[in-house]
C-alpha cells in the first residue's frame, strides 16, 4: 500500500495524512485503460555498433545501444507501456489496453538482441517480441538455443519468422505452409513457450501466404512496414514502424513532441533515464531487518524481493520526476524508497514522516537510512547534506564542507543516535555515536565506493566499490569480494546479514554475489 509520496516544507515534518492531498513528485503513468485503438508495433532488426566495413544496408538496419536506450527512455517519460500483440489481439475481443500502448518487436533473432537490446527493455520495464528464423539459430550472429532459452526466460515473447527466411509471397502453397508450420514447432520445442506471432520476411505477405500462417497455428502476423496498427488491421498483416536511429525521426513517427533544447530540466532528465537503462538499472539493495532475505530496487522504484524481504509495493507504474535513489526496510513487513529529488515512497508498515520533495535541493538525494524503531529515516544528499523525519535525530552534516568527492551513502547506527556518510573516495565522516574506524580516502582505488554497511554491533563497517572491492574495518570481517570478477555490470550497494557474518553485494543488472553466512536467495539478473 502506498503510504505517502508528497514533498516537506523547509525540512519541518509533516503528518496530515496522504490520500487527502495531491501529489507533488509524481504524475500517474497509466491515466486510463481503454480497449481496442490504434498501437504502434516498432520494428527492430539490429542494435549494435556497425561492424568495421558495414554498407548503408546494414547501417539502415542498425540502431546504436545509446541511441535504443534513448529511445526506452523517452518511451518512458512519456507514459508509453510496452505490451504484446496478444494484448492488442485480446483488446479486439473486449480487453483493455493502457492509454498509451507500444509493441517492440525485433526480427531475424540477432544474438544483439539478448546482449545489448533486452538489457535495455528489462531496465525500462519493458516487454518485448524477437521473430526468430528457426533454421538460423545457432548460426554466426544469431542466438543459439541455449541464448533463446535464456530470453525467453527473462520474458521475451518468441516469434516466428520462417525458417529459411523465405519471401512467403513468392513461395508456393507447400513451402508456404512448411516454413509456417516448421518454424513454430521448432521454436516451440526449444523455449517451451507457445508460439502464436509471425512475422513475414522481406515483409512480403499475400492471401495464400496468410492462409498458411493462419493454418499453422499463428494468431497473428505482421509485416514490415504500413504505418500504425488500428483496431481494423488486418491480424495476418499488421503493419509496424520502423524504429529510426535518431531520436526526433523516432519521436515523430510516434507523435512525440521533443522540446527545444533550451528545456534543460526535460533533457536532463531524459539523459538521466538514459543513463540508467544503460547501466542494468538497478541503484541499490536492502537487507530485511529480521534476516534472511534482502531486496534490490531499480531506478523506477521496482523492488525484486528475495526471502524474507517483503513484497509490498514499488512505484514503477507511476512517471517519477526524479529516478529513486535508496531503499530502507522497517523491523516489520515494509519499506521506503527515496528518489533523489527527496521524494518518500513507503509501502506496508512504512509510514510516510515527511520528504524533501518539495525542497529545492542543493545537490541531489543520494540514499537513505532508518531507524531501528522504523518510526524515522534520514536522507542524505551529494553534498552530504542531512534531512531528518519522524524520530530521526539531526547530529550534523557535512552541507556546508568542501569535499574532495561526492557523499554515495549512509549508514546508521544500532542505537538510532548516530551515522556514518561514505564519499565515493571511501571518505567517512561520523556523527553521532558513530565511531571513525577507518577510511579509503587516502588510497589509490581501482574504481569509486558505491556504498557501505554496518556491523550489528555498530563497531565496523564495510564499504563495497563499484567493481566488488570489498574494504573492512572495525569488527566488520573480509568474507570476500567480487572485485577480481570480470563483472558485466557495476555493483551499486550491498547489504548485510542480520548477524554480521556475511554480506551480499548487488550490481546494476541485478545480479547478486554472496559472502560469508549471506545465502544466495535469488536475483534480477538474467
Amino acid at each position: 500500500m502506498l503510504a505517502g509520496v508528497i514533498g516537506g516544507i523547509g525540512g519541518v515534518e509533516r503528518r496530515a495524512p496522504v490520500a487527502a492531498r495531491a501529489p507533488q513528485s509524481i504524475a500517474l503513468q497509466h491515466a486510463r485503460s481503454v480497449a481496442a485503438q490504434p498501437v504502434p508495433v516498432l520494428l527492430y532488426h539490429h542494435v549494435r555498433v556497425p561492424p568495421r566495413g558495414s554498407g548503408p544496408a546494414e547501417a539502415s538496419l542498425t540502431v546504436l545501444p545509446s541511441d535504443f536506450a534513448e529511445q526506452m527512455a523517452l518511451l518512458r517519460t512519456s507514459g508509453f507501456s510496452a505490451v504484446s500483440l496478444a494484448e492488442v489481439m485480446a483488446a479486439r475481443n473486449g480487453g483493455a489496453l493502457p492509454a498509451h500502448p507500444v509493441v517492440i518487436t525485433f526480427d531475424d533473432g540477432y544474438v544483439d538482441y539478448a546482449t545489448e537490446a533486452l538489457p535495455v527493455m528489462r531496465a525500462a520495464g519493458y516487454t518485448s517480441t524477437v521473430y526468430v528464423i528457426s533454421g538460423m539459430v545457432g548460426a554466426p550472429d544469431h542466438m543459439d538455443v541455449g541464448l533463446l532459452q535464456s530470453v525467453a526466460h527473462r520474458g521475451a515473447v518468441i516469434g516466428a519468422h520462417t525458417v529459411h527466411h523465405v519471401n512467403m509471397a513468392a513461395a508456393s502453397p507447400g513451402v508456404q505452409a512448411s516454413e509456417a508450420s516448421e518454424s513454430r514447432r521448432s521454436l516451440q520445442q526449444w523455449t517451451g513457450q507457445s508460439v502464436s506471432d509471425f512475422a513475414y520476411p522481406f515483409g512480403a505477405s499475400s492471401g495464400a501466404a496468410e492462409t498458411a500462417v493462419a493454418g499453422a497455428g499463428f494468431r497473428d502476423a505482421v509485416i514490415a512496414g504500413g504505418g500504425v496498427t488500428t483496431p481494423s488491421s488486418d491480424a495476418f498483416a499488421l503493419p509496424r514502424v520502423h524504429a529510426a536511429g535518431s531520436l526526433g525521426p523516432f519521436a515523430a513517427s510516434l507523435g512525440i513532441g521533443l522540446p527545444p533544447a533550451s528545456d534543460g530540466a526535460w533533457w536532463s532528465r531524459l539523459h538521466a533515464v538514459t543513463g540508467h537503462l544503460l547501466s542494468g538499472g538497478g541503484v541499490g539493495m536492502a537487507p530485511s531487518p529480521a534476516g534472511g532475505g534482502y531486496g534490490a530496487v531499480r531506478w523506477d522504484g521496482h523492488v525484486d524481493a528475495f526471502g524474507g524481504f517483503p513484497a509490498a509495493g514499488s512505484p514503477e507504474g507511476l512517471l517519477l520526476n526524479r529516478p529513486v535513489v535508496g531503499l530502507a526496510a522497517t523491523p516489520g513487513a515494509g519499506y521506503w524508497e527515496v528518489a533523489s529529488d527527496g521524494g518518500i515512497f513507503g509501502y506496508g508498515d512504512a509510514a510516510f514522516l515527511g520528504s524533501a520533495g518539495a525542497i529545492r535541493l542543493n545537490k541531489p538525494v543520494v540514499g537513505m537510512a532508518a531507524t531501528r524503531s522504523g518510526q524515522g529515516y534520514w536522507l542524505v544528499a551529494a553534498d552530504g547534506g542531512i534531512f531528518t523525519y519522524g524520530d530521526a535525530g539531526f547530529l550534523g552534516s557535512t552541507g556546508a564542507l568542501r569535499l574532495n568527492r561526492p557523499v554515495v551513502g549512509m549508514a546508521a547506527t544500532p542505537s538510532g543516535h548516530g551515522y556514518w556518510l561514505v564519499a565515493s573516495d571511501g571518505g567517512i565522516f561520523t556523527f553521532g555515536d558513530a565511531g571513525f574506524f577507518g577510511s579509503t580516502g587516502a588510497m589509490r582505488l581501482n574504481q569509486p565506493v558505491a556504498g557501505m554497511a554496518a556491523t550489528p554491533s555498530g563497531l565496523g563497517y564495510w564499504l563495497v566499490a563499484s567493481d566488488g572491492g570489498i574494504f573492512s574495518f572495525g569488527d566488520a570481517a573480509f568474507h570476500g569480494s567480487a572485485g577480481a570478477l570480470p563483472l558485466v555490470r557495476p555493483v551499486v550497494g550491498m547489504a548485510a546479514t542480520h548477524d554480521g557474518g556475511g554480506y551480499w553485494l548487488t550490481a546494476s543488472d541485478g545480479g547478486i554475489f554472496t559472502y560469508g553466512n549471506a545465502p544466495f536467495l535469488g536475483s534480477a539478473a538474467g
